[in-house]
């Protein structure tokens, strides 16, 4: 009888902790670029019916999860700058965002060419030596199919998923560290 009751408050305990983790979409990572001078929209999932707060520069919002977890919150517009961290608290261990930057965001889509490495430019080399450009992220999407809609991008192991360009799907990577891994991988 006793140890049924401690595998059961075992597992009592490990569904509460695993329940309780503030979950973010992979779009809102360390090193990413919000908007500036825009509402910032910070959401995300937690235990059902759990207060949280979102802290971010110097504001502090406060929100509530829904019956189903989710959560919003729309930060006041912010000047270019950075680098700032995002900390959400809820019921569980705090959730931190580090090395955000407010500044431009650039979507950029198309065909197959829009993946060509730099390593297929004029003087890709040099290009590639003098790249310093830390305060430019770029965000990979993997590619998944999915017959319904996710509602958030998946976030792979950046080490395992290193493509052969050099950048991470599903991760933000400051453009030095792209190029940098670029130029090791054209040597091997």
């Amino acid at each position: 009888m006793i140890r049924q009751f401690a595998i059961a408050s075992v597992l009592t305990f490990v569904s509460l902790s695993v329940q309780a983790e503030v979950k973010l979409p992979g779009l809102l990572s360390s090193h990413a670029v919000l908007q500036r001078e825009r509402p910032i929209h910070i959401w995300g999932w937690a235990t059902p019916k759990t207060d949280l707060s979102v802290e971010f520069h110097r504001q502090i919002l406060h929100t509530h999860a829904d019956e189903f977890g989710h959560w919003e919150v729309w930060l006041a517009p912010e000047k270019a700058g950075g680098s700032y961290s995002l900390t959400i608290r809820g019921d569980g261990a705090p959730k931190v965002i580090e090395d955000l930057l407010v500044g431009d965001v650039w979507l950029a889509s198309g065909q197959s060419n829009m993946e060509m490495g730099i390593g297929g430019v004029n003087n890709a080399q040099d290009e590639i030596a003098q790249a310093d450009y830390p305060n430019i992220r770029l965000f990979t999407v993997p590619k998944r199919i999915s017959y319904e809609p996710t509602g958030t991008v998946a976030l792979p192991n950046c080490h395992d998923n290193q493509t052969d360009e050099g950048h991470w799907p599903g991760h933000y990577v400051p453009c030095f560290r792209v190029l940098q891994a670029r130029a090791s991988l054209k040597r091997n």
